[in-house]
C-alpha cells in the first residue's frame, strides 16, 4: 500500500468514527464470545455494482466506481454480520477483496468464530459459467436463452458452518442480462458449535432479470423449483436477493402488480414477506428490489431496515441500499427436548 493510500485510509477511518456513520469502518459489538445456541442473526443482502469481470474502469459514467477501495469498504461495513448474501459479484478480484477485508475486520466484532478452520467466515460463489457454443448463441440470437458466459454474479459469506451447497442459472434471459448467469445460490447452514446437527436452515441468493417482466415469470418458475428441489420442508428457510421487482406501498395498491404475482408463487412454498414498510432500495430508495424472505415461525424479525451505506471516497457504496436484519432463530422443539 503506497504512503498516500495509507494515510488517506487513516483519515477515512478516523473521519467516520468521529463522525458515527455507516461507512468503512464495522460496527463493533461489545458482547463476549457467543454461545453455540445464541439465537440472533445479523443478515445483510446487498447488491453492490462489480458487473464487469476486468479491474479496470466502469460500463458508464453512472456506474460505480470499479477500485478496490470500493471493494475494501464494503467489507468493511459488512463484517460484522453473520450471513451476507451479495448480487453482481461477477468481478472475481472485487469479490475477493470484499471477503478480505469482511475477513480481517470481522475479529473485531465480538463474535467468536464456529469454522472448524478457526476463520470468520466460510464464501460461495455461482452460479459457474457456460463456455461460449454456436448452440446456445444461435438460441439467444432468435429466442430469450441465456449465454451465461459470466459467471459468480451471486455470492455468500457465512459466519455459520455451511454443510451443503448448491446453485443454477437460470435458462432464460434477454439483453444484456443474458451475458450473466443470473440465478440461485443455495447453501445449508448449521448452527455450529455443540448444536444439533440437525439444527439447520436453507439459505437461497439470487438476482433476477432488469426490464422484463416476462423473463422474471419463467426465472421465478425456475426459482420455486429449485427451492422445492434442495430445500427440506421442515427447516427454516430465508430467501435474499434483488427481484428487480417493486414491492413498494405504491406498486402493492395495484391489484396486477408483478409483487402479487411473485409473492404467490413463493408463498406457496411457505415464505411471507415481513419488509413491506420498508423504503425502497434502488439508488432513489423509491422502488424495492431487494428482498428478505422468509419461511417458518422459528425465525422471526427483531429489526428489518434499509440502510444506505456510504464512504467519504465514493460516496454511497452502491447504487442499492442494503436490506439488514436482526433475526431470532429458534431451534426446532423436537431439537431442544431433552436438552
Amino acid at each position: 500500500m503506497s504512503t498516500v493510500r495509507a494515510r488517506r485510509s487513516i483519515v477515512v477511518g478516523l473521519a467516520l468514527a468521529l463522525l458515527g456513520r455507516p461507512g468503512a469502518a464495522p460496527i463493533v459489538y461489545a458482547q463476549a464470545a457467543d454461545p453455540a445456541w445464541a439465537q440472533t442473526l445479523r443478515v445483510a443482502q446487498y447488491n453492490v455494482q462489480f458487473v464487469t469481470p476486468w479491474g479496470f474502469g466502469r460500463i458508464s459514467a453512472k456506474h460505480w466506481p470499479n477500485t478496490e477501495a470500493r471493494a475494501r469498504a464494503i467489507g468493511e461495513t459488512l463484517a460484522c454480520f453473520d450471513v451476507v448474501a451479495l448480487n453482481e459479484t461477477i468481478n472475481e478480484a472485487r469479490r475477493s477483496e470484499i471477503f478480505a477485508a469482511m475477513e480481517r475486520a470481522g475479529a473485531a466484532c465480538g463474535r467468536s468464530s464456529r469454522l472448524a478452520s478457526g476463520r470468520h467466515f466460510e464464501v460461495l460463489a455461482g452460479p459457474g459459467p457456460d463456455g461460449p457454443s454456436f448452440a446456445r448463441i444461435a438460441d439467444w440470437l432468435t429466442g430469450d436463452a441465456a449465454l451465461a458466459w459470466l459467471g459468480d454474479e451471486v455470492a455468500i459469506a457465512s459466519r455459520l458452518p455451511i454443510v451443503a451447497s448448491a446453485a443454477m442459472a437460470y435458462s432464460t434471459a434477454r439483453g444484456s442480462d443474458a451475458l450473466a448467469a443470473k440465478g440461485v445460490l443455495h447453501a445449508r447452514l448449521w448452527r455450529g458449535g455443540d448444536a444439533p446437527r440437525g439444527d439447520q436452515l436453507d439459505l437461497f441468493v439470487t438476482h433476477l432479470q432488469a426490464n422484463h417482466a416476462d423473463i422474471r415469470r419463467a426465472q421465478i418458475t425456475e426459482l420455486a423449483a429449485f427451492i422445492r428441489e434442495r430445500s427440506h420442508p421442515a427447516l427454516p428457510a430465508i430467501l435474499l436477493g434483488d427481484l428487480n421487482i417493486d414491492g413498494s406501498a405504491p406498486a402493492r395498491r395495484d391489484p396486477r402488480a408483478e409483487y402479487h404475482g411473485m409473492l404467490r408463487e413463493l408463498a406457496a412454498l411457505g415464505f411471507r414477506d415481513p419488509g413491506q414498510a420498508l423504503r425502497g432500495t434502488d439508488s432513489w430508495q423509491r422502488r424495492r428490489i431487494d428482498y428478505m424472505l422468509l419461511r417458518s415461525p422459528q425465525l422471526s424479525v427483531a429489526d428489518l431496515r434499509t440502510e444506505q451505506f456510504h464512504d467519504l471516497l465514493v460516496r454511497a457504496l452502491s447504487d442499492h441500499a442494503a436490506l439488514t436484519a436482526e433475526l431470532r432463530w429458534r431451534p426446532a422443539a423436537s431439537l431442544t427436548a431433552g436438552r
